[in-house]
């Protein structure tokens, strides 16, 4: 939401410079989705082990 929301009240946004927004979108779109992956796996083994 890098423009802000009027639509809920009570959130909270935050506004950032073109240069801060600039680097965040990079590191998204750099980031290595293999890794959410073997988190998830990891959660769900331990999830399982836990009952």
């Amino acid at each position: 939401m890098s423009s802000g929301s009027s639509l809920w009240p009570g959130t909270s946004t935050i506004n950032f410079d073109s240069i801060a927004k600039e680097r965040i979108y990079a590191a998204i779109d750099s980031t290595n989705l293999q890794t959410k992956k073997d988190l998830l796996r990891d959660y769900n083994l331990l999830k399982y082990k836990l009952g």
